[in-house]
């Protein structure tokens, strides 16, 4: 378990118990061979299962690639058209790149980003 997925991990509990306090209701421990242990306090709250935990945090962090990389293609397309939207660009031209870079800028906000992109089509 690499040790960059600690805080994804802690992140994970603080979302799923809000009421509790970290370090003083739980904490995770690296040992010398670099295995992670979760420390839980809490008697009437069942402790997590630490591989489950682990897989999410691992989740979270291909998804965080994922997006970054939509990002990045999507920040080079509206790269590629910034021209159209000079001012010596005539109107309508301009008007139908305007459509297709909005839609580009919002991407982030698609059902199922980033796993699933709805592409927009450049205009001709």
């Amino acid at each position: 378990m690499p040790i960059n997925h600690t805080s994804k991990i802690l992140h994970l509990l603080q979302e799923r118990y809000p009421t509790l306090r970290p370090v003083f209701d739980y904490a995770l421990s690296q040992g010398l061979d670099g295995q992670l242990a979760l420390v839980w306090k809490p008697t009437d709250i069942p402790k997590p299962d630490l591989d489950e935990l682990i897989g999410l945090a691992q989740e979270v962090a291909i998804c965080s690639i994922s997006a970054a990389a939509a990002l990045r293609q999507r920040n080079a397309l509206l790269a590629e058209s910034d021209w159209t939207q000079l001012p010596d660009v005539p109107d309508a031209v301009s008007k139908r790149w305007r459509a297709y870079r909005k839609a580009l800028r919002d991407l982030p906000g698609q059902p199922g980003f980033p796993a699933e992109i709805v592409w927009p089509d450049k205009p001709e």
